[in-house]
């Protein structure tokens, strides 16, 4: 039988699973579900391109097991910003309302 071959069970599983990845990402990419103080924390606005909606896709696909994620934003330069502009500072309040 076909489905005995362990190559042919190991494609059949990956294709499942590009599947569900694919049927899950409308809904996680969707920033606009997130609520109000979310989106003001992060300086985010769904719709937009922007660092700070990134920065909150990038919350989300952890949050959904993704393991590794990497950011990077042409010319994004935090310095000389005050304190509550500054994308760290932003995070590490996340971080700690997250416990």
């Amino acid at each position: 039988m076909i489905l005995a071959i362990p190559k042919t069970i190991t494609r059949i599983a990956q294709y499942e699973l590009a599947y569900r990845m694919q049927l899950s990402v409308p809904e996680l990419m969707d920033i606009s579900r997130e609520p109000k103080a979310i989106l003001e924390a992060y300086g985010a606005a769904p719709g937009e391109a922007s660092f700070a909606n990134n920065c909150l896709l990038a919350r989300r696909l952890v949050e959904q097991g993704v393991r590794f994620v990497q950011l990077f934003d042409w010319g994004w330069d935090f310095h000389g910003t005050k304190e509550d502009e500054d994308i760290r500072w932003r995070l590490n309040q996340k971080m700690c309302s997250h416990g």
